[in-house]
């Protein structure tokens, strides 16, 4: 399996950089259509303030969240992204004229608003994006005339924020997921080695100790026996944690019982 620095450090990197371009397409559609009726305001040149802070904190915010910044600075940018989007939808009662507030106009920000809801979503999972709806929902239906109007864009604030919220829940959750089976591999793998070493090492000691006692006798050939014993016990655990260096494990009766060689080798 491989596992990616990107799927195990940064689960959420497609995700912010996907928030990144809507905003930056929402921001350019709802420029078009404010500019294009720039003329029907009653205060156009806070209009185009409002505007030009909207392309300001798009820039902003997207560094931040497609950069690599420090742990909770993203959740920290997304809480002020949240705060600024109201603060954009608020100066809609004081640029309009009385005619475009009752008929029902686009609220500053139109389509760039729900911006700040997924970014709370991405931060915070399912309970952030669930917040930022309602907070962002709550504005919407205090600074337009009908509110039973923006029920619809309520629904889909609520359903964007939650669905959102939910895959970057189980992004992190696979992510955490990964993470542990990297950190299985990477013990495995060492253990791997450890057998290799053992196996080349003190196994090879082990089975010459046991061969230099059978051909010596007395003394020598219980060392060699016990050196048997300790042999075949190796081998066991080797078994047990690394079957493809091991080879076949040993059956009872090799395992309990010392070796012939060494055996044969006491005095009688």
């Amino acid at each position: 399996m491989t596992v990616t620095e990107v799927d195990v450090e940064r689960p959420l990197e497609s995700l912010w950089r996907g928030l990144l371009v809507y905003r930056v397409l929402t921001l350019v559609s709802s420029a078009a259509v404010v500019l294009a009726a720039l003329g029907d305001y009653a205060l156009p040149g806070a209009v185009v303030g409002v505007l030009a802070l909207m392309v300001v904190w798009t820039a902003v915010t997207g560094w931040v969240y497609v950069s690599r910044p420090r742990a909770g600075w993203r959740g920290r940018v997304a809480i002020a992204d949240l705060v600024v989007t109201v603060a954009v939808m608020a100066t809609t009662p004081l640029v309009q004229t009385p005619s475009q507030f009752v008929g029902d106009a686009p609220v500053m920000g139109s389509i760039w608003t729900p911006g700040a809801v997924l970014a709370c979503a991405i931060a915070f999972g399912v309970r952030g994006g669930l917040a930022g709806a309602v907070v962002v929902s709550a504005a919407l239906v205090l600074f337009q005339s009908d509110w039973r109007a923006e029920l619809p864009d309520v629904q889909l604030l609520v359903l964007a924020g939650l669905a959102i919220g939910f895959a970057a829940t189980v992004l992190r959750r696979s992510a955490e997921r990964l993470r542990r089976v990297a950190a299985a591999e990477a013990a495995l793998a060492e253990r791997e080695r450890l057998a290799r070493a053992v196996h080349d090492g003190v196994l090879q000691v082990l089975g010459y100790v046991r061969r230099r006692g059978a051909e010596l006798g007395g003394p020598a050939g219980e060392l060699g026996t016990l050196a048997g014993e300790q042999e075949f016990a190796l081998r066991a655990m080797l078994v047990s944690t690394s079957p493809s260096d091991a080879g076949p494990p040993p059956t009872t009766t090799a395992a309990t019982s010392p070796p012939p060689c060494a055996c044969s080798a006491r005095p009688r």
